[in-house]
C-alpha cells in the first residue's frame, strides 16, 4: 500500500484531498514537525453479517440495544422519538 507523509497544518488545509487519496487506497501519515504522529488508512470491508456488526456495537455500548417484541424479533424502540 502506498503512503504519503503530510504535516498537520497542510492536512487541515487539504483534508478533502487527503480523504480522496485514502479512498483510492493510499495511506496518509500525519506528521508534527517531521515526526510521524498518526495515520489515516482506508477502511477494510467488513465481513460480518449486519446483525453481527450491530450486536458488536451494542456490546461496546456504541449503539443502544434493540429490544425483542412478543414474537422474538428485534425491533427498534421508536416510542421515545
Amino acid at each position: 500500500m502506498q503512503h504519503t507523509g503530510v504535516g498537520i497544518r497542510k492536512a487541515k488545509i487539504h483534508v478533502s484531498k487527503l480523504l480522496k487519496m485514502v479512498q483510492e487506497g493510499k495511506e496518509v501519515i500525519l506528521t508534527d514537525r517531521g515526526r510521524p504522529v498518526g495515520k489515516i488508512v482506508p477502511i477494510q470491508p467488513e465481513t460480518l453479517e449486519l446483525s453481527d456488526r450491530i450486536e458488536r456495537l451494542e456490546a461496546q455500548d456504541l449503539l443502544e440495544p434493540r429490544f425483542k417484541n412478543k414474537e422474538g424479533n428485534a425491533s427498534a424502540d421508536l416510542s421515545s422519538r
